[in-house]
């Protein structure tokens, strides 16, 4: 429960830093492309914690989830990680969560156009390390 409590600190942190950045920009008066970098850091940060949040799954469950969905719904065994709005980009689109490979996933973001596979996508390409 210590690792789920540092999970949730660092969610929340990461979230208030978000929420900060956007409502500086804005009181700045930050012109529409100052705005569209701020979100895409923002939609960084939650991607990376995002990562850290299924790497604590994996240590836990001893496997990836199938899908996103999964670290939103709790069981008696295991406790649920996130909230459904917690998967989506600062454009309000769903996060993507894909597997790649044998042992490699990817999380992607439609970006600033809100098209998946275009040039403006943010990825993050995720690869567990073998359990013991």
């Amino acid at each position: 429960m210590k690792w789920l409590k540092k999970i949730a600190l660092l969610l929340m942190l990461l979230l208030l830093f978000a929420y900060c950045a956007a409502w500086i920009a804005r009181m700045a008066g930050c012109n529409p492309s100052a705005d569209t970098m701020t979100r895409i850091e923002i939609t960084r940060g939650s991607i990376a914690c995002l990562e850290a949040t299924l790497s604590f799954y994996y240590t836990k469950q001893k496997r990836m989830p199938e899908t996103l969905d999964e670290l939103t719904c709790g069981s008696e065994e295991f406790p649920a990680l996130l909230r459904k709005e917690n998967l989506v980009d600062s454009w309000g689109h769903a996060l993507v969560y894909t597997k790649k490979g044998a042992n490699a996933y990817e999380v992607r973001s439609a970006g600033p156009d809100g098209r998946q596979g275009t040039r403006d996508d943010i990825a993050q390409e995720i690869r567990p390390a073998p359990l013991e």
